[in-house]
């Protein structure tokens, strides 16, 4: 990379924050902008770029700086209540955890009897039908709730 630095984070940062910066004044400037407008940019050129490189690594400290930014963007992202950074730092953070522990799970479900999986998979049906109506009425109020997100 240029300068010799190999950081990817070093290029797409800056960019980054000029984007979030840029879609914090649009927002104090327009009453109720929907967040992917002013933040959704900004936080994808800041995520998605890390998330990639992550998954490439082969070491553990970039996915768990990935993750935890993720995980601490979301979080703000649900109590400022704004779907743009809770979303895409729950999908970042899901996506980061999942590439890391997928190798293990592979790992125990080859080494189970085949019965095993195709029995869980199968309770896991039976408890999802039982209480279908119940996880019906969960995601709509999540659907209500992120409706109501600006």
């Amino acid at each position: 990379m240029a300068a010799g630095v190999a950081v990817l984070e070093a290029y797409t940062g800056p960019a980054a924050a000029l984007a979030i910066i840029m879609g914090w004044q649009a927002s104090r400037r327009e009453p109720q902008p929907h967040s992917w407008l002013a933040y959704g940019p900004g936080l994808s050129l800041l995520l998605l770029p890390s998330l990639i490189v992550a998954w490439q690594s082969h070491g553990w400290i970039r996915p768990v700086l990935v993750g935890l930014a993720a995980a601490a963007i979301a979080i703000a992202g649900a109590r400022a209540r704004m779907q743009a950074p809770l979303l895409t730092g729950a999908i970042v953070a899901v996506l980061d955890s999942g590439r890391g522990l997928a190798p293990a799970f592979a790992r125990l479900v080859h080494e189970l009897p085949g019965w095993v999986p195709v029995a869980a998979l199968g309770a896991a049906l039976l408890w999802a039908g039982a209480t279908y109506e119940g996880r019906l009425r969960n995601l709509n109020a999540i659907r209500r709730t992120l409706a109501a997100m600006s």
